[in-house]
């Protein structure tokens, strides 16, 4: 039969575990703006996020979303988003990238040449 110390140890054990967890998910999953490309005719902004921390075995990247919404407003369309930079500084990156607007939505093409494409009905009126 365990014994009453043993049992504390083991909770006390776990509980430094969980609370353990939780500080380094809230470390690596810190939402912050990296870039706001510049504002569109129709008033829209496209903003780039950095989301968290993917962590791996071997490796560490950040994690990226873009955002498109009405400007100055926090509420709008978002995905998550890989940006294959190759190591090159973040913000000039994203600076060579080009965001353009059309009848049908807005295609956000990457310096790396990728392309990303929101149509308008997912955007339009805060969604």
């Amino acid at each position: 039969m365990m014994t009453r110390p043993f049992l504390l140890s083991l909770f006390s054990l776990l509980a430094g575990l969980l609370v353990g967890a939780i500080a380094f998910w809230f470390s690596v999953s810190q939402t912050q703006p990296v870039a706001s490309l510049p504002a569109l005719k129709s008033g829209y902004t496209v903003s780039i996020l950095e989301t968290g921390t993917e962590v791996g075995f071997f490796s560490m990247q950040p994690r990226y979303q873009i955002l498109i919404s009405l400007k100055n407003s926090p509420y709008g369309h978002s995905s998550d988003l890989s940006l294959y930079n190759f190591d090159e500084d973040i913000s000039r990156y994203l600076q060579r990238s080009i965001v353009t607007e059309s009848n049908e939505g807005i295609t956000f093409t990457r310096a790396s040449g990728h392309t990303l494409f929101a149509p308008r009905r997912w955007y339009v009126g805060g969604r």
